[in-house]
């Protein structure tokens, strides 16, 4: 990475795929802002916040998911999640469905965590693209 700037690319597995923008400076990742399409038909926005070490400083995660059929009330459901840590622990976490608190089970927070590091991963490799296929 090399001097101030910004990096793009696309992520995906069997169940998302995603196109993010890395905001650096130098050699350090600031920011990821990353917009994603689940095979579910939901849709999320995330932004991930870096120290300059590289460890993650906050999450904010806005996701819409339309539901299907005669039952589904409501039609829609609209998640906000938002995680800070400071030092590597967790300080401060937010789950909200249509408005409502809910509890945030600590699988969520272990999948941003894994997340986040692999698009680091790919920022930092200048790739622009992975699928589940290996090559040489």
């Amino acid at each position: 990475l090399v001097g101030p700037g910004s990096r793009e690319g696309t992520w995906q597995d069997a169940d998302e795929r995603s196109t993010w923008q890395a905001i650096l400076d130098g050699p350090h990742i600031l920011q990821i802002d990353e917009v994603s399409v689940f095979t579910d038909s939901a849709r999320s926005t995330r932004q991930f916040r870096f120290d300059s070490s590289g460890a993650l400083l906050t999450l904010h995660e806005e996701r819409e998911q339309v539901l299907f059929g005669d039952r589904a009330t409501p039609d829609s459901v609209r998640t906000i999640i938002e995680l800070e840590w400071e030092q590597d622990s967790l300080a401060r976490s937010a789950k909200r469905v249509n408005g409502v608190d809910r509890l945030l089970q600590p699988f969520e927070v272990d999948n941003f965590r894994a997340h986040a590091v692999e698009l680091q991963r790919l920022v930092r490799a200048g790739s622009v693209s992975r699928n589940n296929t290996s090559t040489p």
